[in-house]
Parts: C-alpha cells; sequence; structure tokens
C-alpha cells in the first residue's frame, strides 16, 4: 500500500485527452511534416521487411518460394547469396513505391483529419471524443481509398520483379506497360486494392489507437498506482493483488495486477501489442483482397487478349478470368476452394503486418520530432 497514489474518482490518466482520443500514434497536423515522417519511416520497413513481401507474393500466387533447383546446384558457399538475391527481387521497385506510399498516407490522413474538422466541428465538449472517433475512422477510410491511387500502379509493377522476374523498377515498368498498356497499369487490381487498403488504413489509423486507449485505461484502473475506484477501496484490492504477485502468487487477481502494472509503466510495449493484435485482425479481414489483386496483377492479359476476350464473352472470364474483382473472386473459389483466398496468410497476417505496423507506430513518434525540427518548427 505504501506510495499508493490518490487520484480523484472524475481525473483522466496524465497522456489522455478528450479531444484527441487516439493517443498511441500521435499523429501531428502538420501535412509536410507528415508526408516526411511516413517517407523516412517506409525506408526503414523496406529494408527490414522487404524479404518477407517477396515471399507474401509467391505464396498467393502458388510459386516456389525459393529457387530451389537453382540452390541445390550451387555450390554451398552460394547459396546463401542466391537465397539473398531471389527474396530481395524487385527491392528498388517496392522502395520506390513505399516511400511515396506511406508519405501519402500519413500526409492525406493529416489533410483529411484538418478538412474534416472544417466541415463537422464538434457542437459541444460532450460530443469532442465520440465525433473525435468517428472522424479519425472516417479519415482512414479515405486514406485507403486515396493511397490506392497510387499503390496499385506501383505494386503491380513490383510484382513483375517478385513474382516474373522482370528485374527492377524500369525494366519491369516497361513490360507492364508493354503487356497491358498504361490503362492497364492504372487499372488492373485497383478495386481489389482499394478493398484491402481501406480495411488496413482503418486498423493503422483508429483501431489501434482506440485498442491503445482501451488497454491504457484499463492497466490504469488495474494497476496498483493507477485510479483503482477512486479511493473506494478498490486500489486497495489492487495494491494486496500486486504483493501477492511480488511474493510469487499465481492467483488471477496477483497475475492480472502484474500485467497491468507492466503495460501501465511501458507505453512501448502497449504499442506493440496493440499493433500486433489490431495488424492480425484487420489483414485476415482484408487478406482474400490482396489475394484476388496479386492474381490479377501476376497473371496479366496482353491489351489485344483482353479486347478479344471481351468481344467472346460478357464478363471477359472465358480467358481472363482475372479481368475484374468479381470474376477474379469467382474463379479462385471455384477452382481452388475458399481458403485459397487465404493463401499467404501466414507471412502477411502473422509476420509482415503486425511486425510492420510495430515498427512503424514505434519509429514514427520518435522521428517526427526530429523532422519538424529540420523542416523549421512547422507543425503546430
Amino acid at each position: 500500500k505504501k506510495g499508493k497514489e490518490k487520484i480523484e474518482d472524475d481525473a483522466k490518466p496524465p497522456f489522455y485527452d478528450d479531444a484527441r482520443p487516439f493517443l498511441m500514434s500521435a499523429f501531428g497536423d502538420n501535412v509536410v511534416v507528415e508526408f516526411a515522417t511516413g517517407a523516412l519511416a517506409a525506408i526503414i520497413d523496406c529494408c527490414l521487411f522487404h524479404s518477407i513481401d517477396t515471399l507474401k507474393v509467391r505464396a498467393q500466387d502458388s510459386q516456389s518460394l525459393l529457387p530451389w533447383k537453382q540452390l541445390r546446384s550451387a555450390s554451398l558457399t552460394n547459396r546463401p547469396l542466391i537465397g539473398m538475391r531471389s527474396l530481395y527481387q524487385g527491392f528498388s521497385t517496392n522502395l520506390f513505391l513505399k516511400v511515396p506510399y506511406m508519405a501519402c498516407m500519413f500526409g492525406f490522413h493529416s489533410l483529411n483529419r484538418w478538412a474534416l474538422n472544417e466541415l463537422f466541428p464538434p457542437e459541444s465538449s460532450s460530443s469532442v471524443t465520440s465525433s473525435a472517433t468517428a472522424r479519425e475512422a472516417a479519415s482512414a477510410l479515405f486514406v485507403g481509398v486515396e493511397a490506392s491511387l497510387l499503390l496499385s500502379p506501383l505494386e503491380l509493377i513490383r510484382i513483375q520483379g517478385q513474382n516474373k522476374g522482370k528485374g527492377g523498377l524500369v525494366a519491369a515498368s516497361r513490360f507492364a506497360v508493354a503487356t497491358i498498356g498504361l490503362k492497364g497499369l492504372l487499372t488492373t487490381g485497383m478495386h481489389a486494392c482499394m478493398q484491402r487498403e481501406a480495411k488496413y488504413c482503418l486498423g493503422q489509423f483508429a483501431a489501434i489507437g482506440a485498442a491503445s486507449q482501451a488497454l491504457s485505461e484499463w492497466a490504469l484502473r488495474n494497476s496498483p498506482h493507477g485510479l483503482g475506484d477512486g479511493g473506494g477501496g478498490g486500489g486497495s484490492v489492487q495494491v494486496e493483488a500486486f504483493d501477492e504477485a511480488a511474493n510469487g502468487s499465481w492467483s488471477c487477481s496477483a497475475l492480472s495486477s502484474r500485467l497491468a502494472s507492466t503495460l501501465h509503466s511501458n507505453p512501448d510495449l502497449r504499442t506493440a501489442c496493440c499493433s500486433v493484435a489490431v495488424g492480425v485482425l484487420c489483414t485476415v479481414v482484408s487478406h482474400p483482397d490482396d489475394v484476388v489483386k496479386t492474381r490479377q496483377q501476376t497473371r496479366l492479359a496482353s491489351s489485344s487478349a483482353a479486347r478479344a476476350v471481351a468481344s467472346l464473352s460478357k464478363w471477359g472470364v472465358a480467358n481472363n478470368p482475372y479481368q475484374s474483382y468479381a470474376s477474379a473472386l469467382r474463379h479462385v473459389v471455384a477452382t481452388e476452394g475458399s481458403l485459397a483466398l487465404f493463401k499467404g496468410a501466414t507471412w502477411r497476417c502473422c509476420v509482415r503486418v503486425p511486425l510492420g505496423l510495430t515498427v512503424i507506430n514505434f519509429v514514427h513518434p520518435r522521428i517526427r520530432p526530429h523532422v519538424d525540427a529540420a523542416l523549421g518548427n512547422l507543425s503546430s
């Protein structure tokens, strides 16, 4: 009980702000600063996780994860180099994709939030939190659509290097344009990309923040130095439970108090927990969209072939089942079963996105002050 901090019932946690309930990500209001911060975070993310991206898209298209024949015929000393080269195919394209994509995501989110605040200002102090929550979620959905306009053609080019060995940015771009034309480059997989990104951005920009706040408040109320019940007896119970935990007790109350105390004193741990949990959830929901997009952008039909198919089949399914989002979805389910929509899910849902979100949400608030200072303290 010693050291128990007394806090009034109606007091807010020190990190709580009614007007900005999404605490963990601490998104800024200056578009330029957020744009630059997103670009720097993208470089880190791409360097760390490009190899996992490669494994993911190959699994989604039912390809070999590594060039096994080449590896078996190579000497032992050359095998690691061959493996790394294979995993980092298309790296230049992915870097060129990730930097503007993430920069635009953070920039658009800041711009969207400003626009929504101007269009729908809270009418009263009691509505600030709920309206901020709605605006944050709406902004995240808009970001998914806005970012897809840039992301979809860049991912199509990247996939030509990763899945089809068409080289780096320039060579893969030439191949894509020569195969499907400029219009095909801009439209192939766009619908699936928007579906996927809207769900992903809702997780990154809204759900993680909401989960972080909920976890913060739970930890504060259940830790021995938290809010307790405002001095009505619950605080003493929490201290006693913490004492039990400190003495090696394995009771539920003791373990709960120990966990709450750890989370309360470790904001980075809360960041990691929420990023992983929400990352898994939002990628499971959006993974079928990602599979459809990968199939559409890997199995390209030439512009002339697409026109021929369109003249033969109203739906364009006869010879080109991947022409549209709906036909590609139906074709995958009909020919491979519904579980095929979750090919590559281990790499994306359990590794790539949870770890990527954790790194981004860990790096972003640490980079942002330096970017802000470098740009002359532009943000408010």
